[in-house]
């Protein structure tokens, strides 16, 4: 029964420390955007947020997000991304 418990426990305190590396990125313009985040060690996302939309990423690690010509980097001290004007504002 103990054993139980703290696996229980350990998993909560996994998932609720996952999330703590999360960034929101948040496209504030009215068109729709396409955004890539590649992480250092070569994984690529791709993400299309719709206006006023958002999606989290994590960025614990670090990597760098793409939007059309213009690049931004973040990291684990990256709470928030914004689109506005076509161009990340971190």
């Amino acid at each position: 029964m103990n054993f139980t418990r703290m696996a229980t426990a350990a998993i909560a305190l996994a998932l609720v420390s996952g999330a703590a590396n999360a960034a929101s990125l948040v496209n504030a313009d009215k068109s729709v955007h396409h955004v890539s985040f590649a992480t250092h060690h070569g994984k690529t996302k791709h993400f299309t947020l719709a206006g006023g939309h958002s999606v989290n990423i994590n960025c614990a690690k670090g990597g760098t997000l793409t939007l059309g010509k213009a690049s931004g980097q973040c990291d684990a001290h990256t709470k928030k991304i914004t689109i506005k004007g076509g161009k990340f504002e971190v």
